[in-house]
């Protein structure tokens, strides 16, 4: 899995707003915090998606810190928990920096 395909997997696991959540990694159906890779999470924060959608340590490193890059000047954090649009944003950025440097 490349970076790139990370980040397009967790946008695809949040890209609906019920699937989305703030301030917490992950939320179960009833809306209890829980672990983003627990069998009963049923929405995701930004990274929470990420951790859940692939784990591979510099893979996620590198899609981490293009979020990181897309947020800016806000933490990925503070990004997420503006809402369900800024964490689309977000990774749309991350995403189209991503193609755009594969394609220097």
């Amino acid at each position: 899995m490349t970076p790139l395909e990370l980040l397009e997997a967790a946008r695809a696991k949040i890209a609906d707003p019920e699937h989305f959540t703030t301030h917490v990694v992950a939320r179960d159906i009833d809306g209890n915090p829980c672990h983003s890779k627990s069998r009963s999470a049923y929405c995701w924060c930004t990274l929470g998606a990420l951790n859940v959608s692939g784990w591979q340590p510099d893979v996620h490193h590198l899609a981490t810190k293009a979020l990181r890059d897309a947020a800016y000047p806000l933490d990925i954090a503070e990004a997420n928990d503006m809402g369900h649009e800024h964490a689309m944003a977000m990774f749309d950025k991350a995403i189209a920096n991503l193609k755009a440097d594969s394609n220097e």
